[in-house]
């Protein structure tokens, strides 16, 4: 499995390599097999499409970020989102890649999933209410996209600290 593992990251770092050349429309699936050094057979045992190695990295970040997140101690909402936009933040490089690329819109479904998850996790007030659970999620992933979309676009120039104030305001605004 470990091989597995490795060779899905060698995957998703070719990707990420081309995006800073070229749009996902135009990166080919030979070349992402070359620049990981696999074959195509390699490739379609792990990937059915380049998108799918996209979403496969940001799950990734998402379990690494959920992990982090349960190892707080005292866990507050406050805290909570700055924890959440600091890890985002020392993913820079990733959120500038897919900023140039205009490619925020297919990490949303991801990151609902993502909220969820967090949202049960913690003592999110609805997490027994699925609907609820399932319309803030998607609520908050398309927000915290089009943040980060912003943020990526000001080459990340706020830091976490400033983007945790800005989407504390935000929320206690009830805009």
């Amino acid at each position: 499995m470990l091989k597995r593992i490795d060779t899905k990251e060698e995957m998703a770092n070719a990707l990420l390599t081309l995006l800073n050349t070229y749009s996902l429309r135009e990166i080919t699936i030979t070349q992402i097999t070359q620049e990981a050094h696999i074959s195509r057979k390699t490739f379609y045992l792990n990937f059915n499409s380049k998108e799918d190695i996209l979403d496969y990295y940001v799950g990734k970040l998402g379990s690494e970020l959920i992990e982090e997140i349960t190892e707080i101690d005292s866990m507050d909402v406050d805290k909570l989102i700055l924890a959440f936009f600091s890890f985002w933040e020392r993913q820079a490089v990733f959120l500038t890649i897919i900023s140039q690329n205009n490619l925020f819109y297919k990490l949303i479904p991801r990151f609902e999933i993502l909220l969820r998850e967090l949202f049960s996790e913690l003592d999110f007030p609805q997490k027994d209410d699925e609907v609820v659970l399932l319309y803030s999620s998607s609520y908050h992933a398309s927000g915290i996209c089009k943040m980060f979309e912003l943020w990526a676009s000001n080459n990340l120039s706020e830091s976490a600290e400033e983007i945790t104030k800005y989407f504390k305001k935000i929320r206690l605004s009830n805009i």
